[in-house]
């Protein structure tokens, strides 16, 4: 679809509701927000009910306007909301907010034409239109409000802006949000997204200059692969926060009723994000504590996070779920913790998180200023947190100890973040005391974590470089290659293949081994049998002229048995690797996310361990390493696991990066790769086996 007019939906000037009436219905609603929201522009009410609303002169129709409003906010119910809308695109309206449902949400035939023809109309128009199935849209920012939420009281102006495809969880963050005294600028329901989708609203908040973090809720995209260009360049300019719903199968099947959004993959969902540089959290408090932080903190320049407390217990259950939210603890540099001992009197050196021995030893004096001091003049460390085990009611110790904080904290040049260990009332009333206060120990690390990774992906470089393969033709055939097939043309865009004959004949076998002088492997080609052990298609480490003639007998007759009419190429016949750790690395078609890399463990570990990840290519070697400390068991078998040698991990992440460029470059042809297993043999990624499905 052409470009929209958003700024005449985000940033209108005149507003038209129609179905704005004296009661307390949908339009009523709308009618009075857009009138308390302090709007500068006009609005005006249409109904042909009405000849006045709330004191406000009303229209019969859209025809009858004096001038042709910015956006049209349609509150009426579905099976009228279409015409209205024609209405207004006759009449000029660029944009339009269409609350009703009963569209691709509904998940009848009735609503699938409906939705079918909004998606005609606005090609048609050229309209930028929200929803529908949406609460509407809010900007405390701009003062203007399209929508029929019920703003809490309270609510204060802000430079956090939150897309919602739930409008019962928008008003969850906007009512937890409240309560921590967080201020708001834009509040968008999203709705069904039909026309105007995340994408859209995500390049319109980067370039907001009232937002400083965007937060999300989202329930599933249609379009991956434009979801994720937007989300990436957003992030590069502000932090974004998405809380994903439909994680399990039980949720998927409430976003299908709910929205008629897809939920898709959560591991391709979670590597997008990650990949995109969003902060991904599982649940709205963390949502709202992340967001905080990332609205009141500097961003690091480093990962090296210090973290003190007064209470031991509380110093342990730091570092337990630290680890548990990713966090890693490096010691305490050594100069600085020798200063830290002389300023707190203790003779032993502390660990990281580092317990203080007491509340008596830091209030004493000017102790917590000196600490922290010490650990501000200290480069080697990025982040600062103190775990305070602070009462309902604070005792005076608490008291100066917040008041060195407060005095303190306009001259530290790294963050300094406070976390609560015994009271919940900070969720209500957090302290003004010049630093961002965490309020409980689970939620702030895991927003501490998130702090830390935004800063690290923002440090990289804008886009990995896209590289050309090598030059390798892709056949014309459509479908599944056979592996000799497939091994030929990775074979020419650089992977390491093993050295390999096709035999037609059991004297071309022999001739091969005898050449070889060591034991091979040999496997039938066709490519109806793709998976050759189902049907004893493989015999390894076979040697000897006799044996070399048995096998080619049997796996001919293997084949022959399990496909008597399909083609065979032949017998590949290929020198056997050296022992290595083995991987899978392939190319899959996401639903909705397109094409994306998955690297897991391979081999027989591919069918007794999950463990996997995935990427949007083209990747770097940054990305293509990440993917790899990603796997759980990947790095184990590199390290050496049972009988394998260890092996350094350079090879493994070329082979990425190679596949990346040949995925790239081949992404209109290819509709699946699949290399399994890779086998890491003296620091080299060789393919063992391969198969290329074509479009």
């Amino acid at each position: 679809m052409a470009s929209l007019p958003l700024e005449k939906l985000l940033a209108p000037r005149s507003l038209a509701v129609i179905g704005a009436s004296e009661k307390g219905n949908v339009g009523g609603r709308v009618f009075r927000n857009a009138l308390s929201a302090g709007f500068n522009g006009t609005i005006y009410p249409v109904n042909p009910n009405y000849e006045s609303v709330d004191g406000h002169r009303c229209y019969a129709s859209l025809a009858a306007l004096p001038v042709v409003p910015d956006c049209a906010i349609i509150a009426v119910p579905a099976h009228a909301a279409l015409e209205v809308l024609k209405d207004s695109a006759d009449c000029g309206i660029p944009s339009a907010v269409l609350l009703a449902e009963g569209f691709a949400d509904a998940g009848t035939d009735e609503g699938t034409a409906r939705n079918e023809r909004l998606l005609d109309l606005a090609r048609s128009s050229g309209m930028a239109i929200s929803g529908p199935n949406s609460m509407g849209i809010v900007s405390l920012g701009r003062r203007f409000a399209s929508a029929f939420v019920n703003l809490p009281k309270g609510l204060q102006r802000g430079h956090l802006s939150l897309v919602s495809q739930s409008g019962g969880l928008m008003n969850a963050v906007l009512e937890l949000g409240r309560n921590r005294g967080l201020g708001f600028d834009y509040l968008i329901s999203a709705g069904n997204g039909a026309v105007v989708g995340l994408p859209d609203y995500l390049d319109w908040l980067a370039e907001d200059s009232g937002t400083s973090v965007i937060a999300c809720v989202i329930e599933g995209v249609r379009d991956g692969a434009r979801f994720f260009a937007a989300l990436r360049r957003a992030a590069r300019r502000k932090p974004v926060v998405i809380l994903k719903l439909g994680r399990t199968d039980e949720g998927q099947r409430g976003t299908l009723t709910h929205t008629g959004s897809l939920a898709g993959s959560d591991l391709v969902f979670r590597s997008a994000c990650r990949q995109a540089g969003a902060c991904l959290v599982d649940d709205v408090d963390s949502l709202i504590e992340t967001a905080s932080l990332l609205l009141s903190c500097e961003l690091p320049k480093g990962d090296n996070v210090v973290i003190f407390s007064v209470s031991g217990g509380a110093t342990v259950l730091t570092a337990d779920l630290g680890v548990k939210a990713g966090l890693t603890f490096r010691p305490l540099p050594a100069a600085t913790n020798r200063r830290l001992q002389e300023i707190l009197e203790v003779e032993h050196p502390f660990n990281n998180p580092m317990d203080v021995v007491g509340n008596p030893r830091l209030v004493k004096g000017d102790n917590l200023r000196l600490c922290l001091e010490a650990m501000n003049d200290d480069d080697a460390i990025d982040a600062i947190s103190f775990v305070l085990a602070m009462q309902r009611d604070p005792a005076a110790s608490h008291e100066k100890l917040m008041g060195s904080i407060k005095a303190f904290a306009p001259r530290l040049k790294k963050p300094l973040i406070v976390m609560s260990e015994m009271t919940w009332h900070w969720r209500d009333t957090p302290p003004d005391i010049g630093a961002p206060v965490a309020t409980t120990l689970a939620e702030g690390l895991l927003a501490i974590r998130h702090l830390v990774d935004y800063a690290a992906w923002r440090r990289r470089p804008d886009s990995p470089p896209v590289m050309p393969a090598a030059a390798s033709g892709l056949p014309a055939h459509r479908g599944t290659l056979a592996e000799h097939e497939s091994k030929a043309i990775l074979s020419a865009a650089g992977f390491h293949i093993p050295v390999a004959v096709l035999a037609t004949s059991a004297d071309q076998a022999v001739a091969f081994a005898k050449a070889q002088g060591a034991p091979v492997v040999m496997k039938v080609q066709s490519r109806a049998l793709v998976h050759k052990t189902e049907v004893g298609g493989v015999e390894v480490g076979v040697r000897g002229e006799a044996d070399i003639r048995a096998a080619y007998a049997r796996l001919t007759d293997a084949a022959r048995r399990a496909d008597p009419t399909g083609p065979l190429d032949g017998i590949l016949v290929e020198a056997m690797a050296a022992k290595g750790p083995e991987f899978i690395l392939g190319l899959h078609a996401d639903a909705q996310f397109g094409p994306v890399i998955l690297l897991g463990a391979g081999g027989t570990f591919a069918e007794m361990v999950s463990d996997s990840t995935v990427r949007m290519p083209p990747l770097d070697a940054a990305e293509a390493r990440e993917m790899l400390d990603e796997l759980k068991f990947g790095r184990k078998l590199l390290a050496g696991f049972r009988d394998l040698p260890a092996s350094d991990d350079a090879g493994l992440i070329d082979a990425i990066v190679a596949f990346s460029r040949f995925v790239t470059t081949h992404r209109e042809r290819l509709d699946g790769v699949d290399m399994n297993p890779i086998r890491i043999v003296a620091g080299q990624a060789i393919v063992l086996d391969a198969t290329l499905i074509l479009r």
